[in-house]
């Protein structure tokens, strides 16, 4: 386990018992990241840099300059790191050296919230969600443009109405590719072509977690819905966590996982929707700092304290 602190600081865990196996000041600032992949721990800045460091003991590989600012978390396969820039820059890079291999680029809309979304690779190709309510799938290893789809077509007379953003990551399982769009919808596609399976009037900007059966994610006021995934249909819905501004969601067990803006930690039933409990992490929100790894969920506040929790067995 790799987690950045806020004051940039890179520490490695042992997953299991938390011991610190090696850390790394950087001074730098820090501002995505880190992504794990082809033995290197990766993470981006806000001065547009992209770092390298060896996964097994925190060394410099190397450095890579980038056109702006990177805010989501660099992915690596098959000898390619891509990473997504705050410009609307997508970015593959050489996983040996940081030199660059491809580039594609889309027009960023005036006004967009501040984030995007991290790529996601599987089977040879990478999937982003882009400013604007486009899914775009590139080929990993020469940027070639396999399909984009519209997720969302911004309407409105103004900016603010038309403001239709991609940032939580599309999950991509059983041949489709799930995404959600702020102001817009949350959709299926097929992951070979592009073509829309479905689609489903809800407003999202975190990001979502599946159980094979049903997508789970909060709305943009804090209503969490699980969602067939072959249909789009609502199974549940959840609203005693209405405006607490929910992280991304996360599946452990028999239960969906929810941070909030005061840095607890809920548990829902993934089958029937029931609020069962909640946790506490610390005072500071939880944005995006939760993941499961096995049958370990990580949560790490926006002022980098970390908790794992395990169910009982």
């Amino acid at each position: 386990l790799v987690f950045c602190t806020p004051r940039s600081q890179v520490i490695a865990l042992d997953a299991e018992t938390g011991r610190t196996l090696w850390s790394v000041e950087l001074d730098l600032p820090v501002s995505g990241g880190p992504g794990v992949g082809e033995g290197m721990v990766l993470l981006g800045t806000s001065d547009g840099e992209l770092i390298a460091l060896a996964q097994d003991d925190g060394e410099l590989r190397w450095r890579a300059q980038l056109s702006s600012e990177v805010l989501s978390i660099p992915q690596a396969a098959n000898g390619t790191v891509v990473v997504n820039t705050n410009d609307g820059k997508l970015f593959g890079l050489e996983a040996t050296n940081g030199n660059e291999r491809w580039r594609y680029e889309r027009e960023v809309p005036v006004l967009t919230l501040r984030g995007t979304g991290s790529p996601v690779l599987s089977g040879g190709a990478a999937y982003i969600g882009m400013s604007g309510g486009k899914l775009v799938a590139l080929r990993i290893d020469n940027g070639g443009l396999l399909w984009d789809a519209s997720i969302t077509v911004p309407s409105g007379r103004s900016e603010l109405e038309r403001l239709a953003d991609i940032d939580g990551d599309p999950l991509v399982f059983g041949g489709g590719v799930f995404v959600a769009t702020y102001q817009g919808e949350v959709a299926a596609v097929e992951q070979r072509s592009g073509r829309q399976a479905w689609r489903r009037n809800l407003s999202a900007y975190s990001g979502m977690a599946a159980d094979g059966r049903r997508l789970f994610l909060s709305d943009e006021e804090g209503v969490v819905w699980a969602l067939d995934v072959r249909s789009g249909s609502a199974e549940w819905s959840q609203d005693g966590l209405k405006f607490r501004r929910l992280s991304d969601a996360a599946v452990l067990g028999d239960y969906v996982v929810l941070g909030d803006f005061e840095g607890y930690v809920h548990w829902i039933d993934r089958n029937s929707g029931e609020l069962l409990g909640r946790t506490r992490v610390g005072s500071a929100p939880i944005t995006t700092g939760i993941q499961v790894n096995d049958d370990l969920l990580f949560v790490q506040g926006d002022d980098g304290d970390l908790a794992a929790y395990r169910l009982p067995r």
